[in-house]
């Protein structure tokens, strides 16, 4: 049996894990709205968290990580692929939201010729823990982590998972207020076990030694306020295990 130990992430170090695989990073604060490039404005402030950019005194800060340097590490060389991970942390209410997250292994098919060699660091929940360990300042406020949300969901498999999961409960995609799934229900199983569903559930197990003991107790799927039609978007709501 493994140990808890044996599946904590190896990543910690911010900027340097980042910066040794090949990524850059740029503030993305002057670049997005929570009206229209990301209209969940209503879902945030009906959670109870703020909906104000750094530049009208609220505590949700962008960035963007781009891998896009060469890198040679033991011998091997590894070409950049142009993944992206674009995230918005609110440290104060304990908030990520994941926006634009397309990842090396994605990215890399895209290329011509396709990039075979991937960074060892490479998936979002290790990405987006340097980003949320750096934003909480690296210390007791990492652990202050209450809602992820994913918006837009553009997963083929995940979105499958999810209107499935809306049929199965008669229910469909709808603007906020949604639908609420237990985590403990069929369907909310289901989309834990999506690619995004999953991505959470790596983000929380995989650093347990800075954010403590977390799990995920339930579900918001709902359709941002976007011009219809919109892909769903789905609320983590994250609390302390038992």
């Amino acid at each position: 049996m493994l140990s808890d130990d044996s599946i904590q992430s190896e990543y910690f170090d911010y900027p340097g894990d980042l910066k040794k695989w090949g990524y850059g990073s740029l503030e993305y604060d002057d670049y997005y709205d929570f009206k229209w490039s990301i209209p969940i404005k209503k879902a945030l402030e009906n959670i109870g968290v703020s909906a104000k950019k750094k530049d009208e005194g609220g505590p949700n800060r962008a960035w963007n990580w781009e891998h896009e340097s060469e890198v040679t590490i033991d011998g091997k060389k590894y070409l950049p692929t142009g993944a992206t991970f674009l995230n918005i942390f609110n440290p104060e209410d304990g908030v990520i939201i994941a926006w634009g997250n397309y990842g090396p292994a994605y990215r890399a098919k895209k290329k011509d010729p396709p990039i075979e060699l991937l960074p060892k660091l490479q998936k979002w929940s290790d990405v987006a823990f340097l980003q949320w360990y750096a934003t909480s300042g690296k210390g007791d406020s990492t652990k202050n982590i209450n809602y992820i949300l994913q918006t837009p969901i553009e997963n083929e498999e995940s979105v499958s998972l999810i209107e499935r999961a809306l049929a199965n409960t008669k229910k469909e995609l709808k603007t906020w207020p949604g639908v609420e799934f237990d985590a403990e229900s069929d369907e909310g199983k289901a989309i834990l076990g999506s690619p995004n569903g999953s991505g959470i559930g790596f983000f929380l197990t995989q650093h347990k030694k800075w954010l403590g003991n977390k799990m995920v107790v339930k579900l918001t799927v709902f359709q941002d306020d976007g011009v219809a039609p919109r892909p769903p978007s789905v609320i983590f709501h994250i609390e302390e295990s038992c």
